[in-house]
């Protein structure tokens, strides 16, 4: 269970981190940007969202769509053809993932890569951008309390109501 997308965004970097250890920089979007970041990188962000079909439960269902900004510094050797390949990694890692969130996450849809522009004033970044569309269910899912009232009543062929246990075993 999630109750925002706070936490979603951090097991996706964590997911991303632990995947491909070769990244050393995988983190939510930040604010602003730091003077300097290690690359290869991948910063992800929750791009747009607007209400998703209900399912019962009681959780808000949103249809979001998010992306994985890979990052790679131009001074690396063969940038070009080294951004794709990185972008494809994230998108292959992307696939089939819930998050650790089986219950809360439906499964990505619409993986794509393209070309991107990480910020518009970090130069000598290459940059791909890693698409993706997932259900988010957020909140608390309804469950009945513990105590159940006084039992379950049955009707059965007298005209008056029985309860559970007055039934022989």
């Amino acid at each position: 269970m999630i109750t925002d997308f706070t936490e979603l965004n951090r097991l996706m970097a964590d997911t991303l981190k632990k995947a491909i250890p070769r990244l050393k920089t995988v983190d939510v979007m930040p604010d602003e940007l730091a003077d300097s970041m290690q690359t290869p990188a991948v910063f992800i962000d929750l791009e747009s969202f607007e209400p998703g079909k209900r399912l019962s439960g009681g959780r808000n269902a949103h249809e979001c769509a998010f992306a994985a900004y890979c990052v790679l510094s131009t001074r690396t050797k063969n940038h070009e053809a080294q951004i794709k390949n990185m972008a494809a990694a994230v998108a292959g890692k992307v696939h089939g993932q819930r998050w650790s969130l089986s219950d809360a996450v439906a499964l990505p849809s619409r993986i794509a890569a393209m070309p991107g522009i990480f910020k518009e004033d970090a130069h000598g970044l290459a940059c791909w951008v890693v698409t993706w569309d997932q259900t988010v269910y957020l909140g608390e899912e309804w469950a009945p309390d513990d105590e159940l009232g006084d039992g379950f009543w049955l009707k059965g062929c007298h005209d008056h109501p029985h309860r559970l246990e007055d039934f022989p075993k």
